[in-house]
């Protein structure tokens, strides 16, 4: 008599699919991130609160924290805790955001999107760049950040302006691809003979009120 493999496979196949299945859908419902919008509700401003957050979902580090159009109080925040999430967005809020001086603030991948934002951000908090990132500023908005930076390389992008007033000892260039780059502390862009700042064309390196030691050279990627 010949085995009967083919009965046996065709007995155990449709708990196969099922097991796949059921498996597909764990593995789905723990990789799953979600944009995590602020509301303001909680009247406090801290980002420790679940009321300040659409769902009460508090933003993790595979989240991206959004203000937008459902921002509409207190966006003047606190983070209450050190935070690690995938990027910032900010889109329309009802009034410009910022990040209060006290914990630190990691950023991801999706670094600081502020490409379509109507209103500025400015960051107190100490940020660490935890892989590289794009920062990028719409025209006549402006990212300005009062803490030290530190982490891995950042790309300026946009044609809005980036403002630096604090310590850069992030490990890497920065790339200025669009708009412009403001300084006001000559460790801005990095301790001096680690970091180089590539200034591609059109864009501005400029220079304000600088204090501190001299730090990054400027080299400019495709002179004219």
């Amino acid at each position: 008599m010949k085995p009967k493999f083919r009965s046996l496979i065709a007995a155990f196949a449709p708990l196969s699919r099922s097991s796949l299945i059921v498996v597909a859908s764990l593995c789905a419902a723990t990789s799953v991130h979600a944009d995590q919008t602020w509301t303001g509700d909680a009247l406090d401003g801290f980002w420790t609160s679940t009321g300040n957050w659409s769902g009460a979902a508090i933003p993790g580090a595979g989240d991206v924290a959004v203000f937008n159009a459902t921002s509409d109080t207190n966006t003047a925040t606190t983070l209450g805790a050190t935070f690690s999430i995938k990027g910032l967005n900010i889109v329309d809020p009802i009034a410009a955001v910022s990040i209060a001086a006290g914990n630190t603030l990691t950023l991801g991948s999706s670094g600081i999107d502020m490409s379509t934002a109507t209103q500025n951000l400015s960051l107190a908090s100490p940020i660490v760049a935890g892989v590289s990132q794009s920062w990028n500023v719409r025209t006549g908005r402006t990212l300005t950040v009062t803490s030290e930076v530190s982490g891995t390389s950042i790309t300026k992008s946009g044609d809005g302006t980036l403002m630096l007033t604090g310590t850069n000892i992030t490990a890497g260039n920065v790339p200025l691809n669009g708009g412009q780059i403001t300084v006001r502390n000559g460790a801005a862009l990095g301790p001096a003979g680690t970091n180089t700042l590539n200034q591609a064309n059109g864009t501005t390196f400029r220079i304000e009120s600088v204090s501190g030691a001299s730090g990054a050279a400027v080299f400019v990627s495709n002179p004219i």
